[in-house]
C-alpha cells in the first residue's frame, strides 16, 4: 500500500482494526481510487466516457484490452467474426473455447456451450414456426467453441436420437477425465 496514495477517509478505514476494510489491500474510493481511461494502441488517452467508448469499440468489431489488477483481459464481441478470429490468432487459441461474459444468468445458460462438446437442438421440427435464425446461432456457437458437435433432434420423427444415444454410450464407457468431474 505504500506506493498508493489514498484519501484521509480510506487511510482511516485501512488503519482501523474494527473496520471491515482494515488492511484491505485494494482499498480505495471514488475520490482516491483507480481512474478509468481509454487509450489507443499507442497509449494516447482518448476523450469520452471510457466505458461507453469501450462498449462502442466492441460493438464496432474491435478487440480491446482491459487492464486490471491481475493483468489484461482481452475482449471481443462474439458476433464479429473478424474480431474473434483476430483474438484467436493473438492468443493462439484456434480450437480452444473462450470464456464468455454475459449480462444475465439466462444469457449465460443460453451460451453454456463454451464448456461442452455437444449441443442438442431439441424439437428441431418446430423451427419453421419460430423466429429463430438457426444458421446465425450455429455461427455464434462455433465462434465460442469451434469443436462443439451439434445434434439436431426431431420431436416428431426421432431423427438425431440414435446419434445422441451413441454419444452418451461413448461417454459412459470412456474413462473419466478431469473435465468430466467439473
Amino acid at each position: 500500500m505504500a506506493g498508493f496514495a489514498v484519501c484521509a477517509d480510506c487511510a482511516r478505514e485501512y488503519h482501523d482494526p474494527d473496520n471491515r476494510r482494515f488492511h484491505a489491500e485494494p482499498i480505495s474510493c471514488p475520490a482516491c481510487g483507480p481512474r478509468l481511461s481509454l487509450r489507443n494502441s499507442a497509449g494516447r488517452m482518448l476523450d469520452g466516457d471510457p466505458v461507453r467508448e469501450a462498449a462502442a469499440l466492441l460493438a464496432a468489431g474491435a478487440v480491446i484490452a482491459i487492464k486490471g489488477l491481475g493483468g489484461y483481459h482481452l475482449a471481443a464481441a462474439a458476433e464479429h467474426a473478424t474480431a474473434v478470429a483476430a483474438l484467436r490468432g493473438r492468443k493462439h487459441r484456434e480450437d480452444k473455447p473462450f470464456a464468455v461474459m454475459m449480462p444475465t444468468l439466462a444469457a449465460a445458460h443460453a451460451l453454456a456451450v463454451r464448456a461442452g462438446d455437444l449441443l442438442l437442438l431439441n424439437k428441431i421440427d418446430l423451427l419453421p414456426h419460430l423466429q429463430f435464425d438457426l444458421q446465425r446461432c450455429l455461427e455464434y456457437v462455433r465462434r465460442v467453441n469451434p469443436r462443439l458437435r451439434v445434434v439436431p433432434i426431431s420431436a416428431q420423427r426421432g431423427d438425431g436420437l440414435e446419434t445422441w444415444y451413441m454419444w452418451l454410450r461413448a461417454r459412459m464407457t470412456a474413462p473419466a477425465t478431469r473435465a468430466d468431474m467439473r
